[in-house]
């Protein structure tokens, strides 16, 4: 949070981006031999199918590794950032020069009616200037929610189509081990997991990252 003066103008970085990994799978064929001796054509798993618990009705996912592996997504955060930066650096500049004026005006006479007028001018660009900061902050948090928002739909329709394609009924929410040990944010998140343990064979995150990198709609 950063602070200026009276004014304080919100890090739009202060909740977190808290956000922290689906490719087509088509599986090859070959031919093996039956017990009466007939040819038959077998379907033989890619990469990401193997990682799939296509035999389970239950499977876990990390849903921050994936979204954080969705390059649209991550360019958007990162405009987002840019923008955020640059409108701190003319608030900055803008609160120096509205200080500077009132430290001016204070060191001149109060009872002049010239410097009390100029100290309520003062006064309401410093409220409008508090406005536009609350404001600026407002679209940033609003573009980075429908950027989220969007991520997810994409994400959410990905392992739909992903799990009626492997029979799997249900999909629970899994967290990865913290990246930072020391950010208590991370470890909390880690330790109050809606799943503490499961198989390695039930994990989806790597295939549902492989299609939704795969996916990618940029040009």
């Amino acid at each position: 949070m950063k602070s200026f003066g009276r004014v304080r103008v919100g890090c739009l970085l202060a909740a977190g981006w808290a956000i922290r990994g689906l490719g087509t799978a088509a599986g090859i064929a070959e031919t093996r031999q039956t017990s009466d001796g007939a040819a038959a054509i077998q379907a033989v798993p890619t990469m990401s199918e193997s990682a799939a618990p296509a035999s389970h009705t239950v499977a876990v996912l990390d849903v921050t590794a994936v979204m954080n592996a969705m390059p649209e997504l991550r360019e958007t955060r990162a405009m987002i950032q840019a923008d955020f930066q640059r409108a701190q650096a003319q608030f900055q500049k803008r609160q120096q020069d509205l200080m500077q004026r009132r430290r001016e005006l204070q060191e001149k006479a109060s009872d002049d009616p010239a410097v009390r007028e100029e100290m309520e001018k003062l006064g309401r660009e410093l409220e409008q200037f508090q406005a536009e900061i609350q404001l600026q902050q407002r679209e940033l948090l609003a573009r980075e929610g429908r950027a989220l928002m969007d991520a997810y739909a994409r994400l959410n329709a990905a392992v739909g189509k992903y799990c009626r394609m492997h029979g799997i009924a249900v999909v629970l929410r899994n967290t990865g081990r913290p990246a930072n040990a020391a950010n208590a944010q991370e470890v909390l998140a880690y330790v109050n997991r809606d799943v503490i343990w499961a198989q390695d064979e039930l994990d989806i995150t790597p295939a549902i990252k492989a299609v939704v990198i795969g996916n990618d709609s940029r040009p």
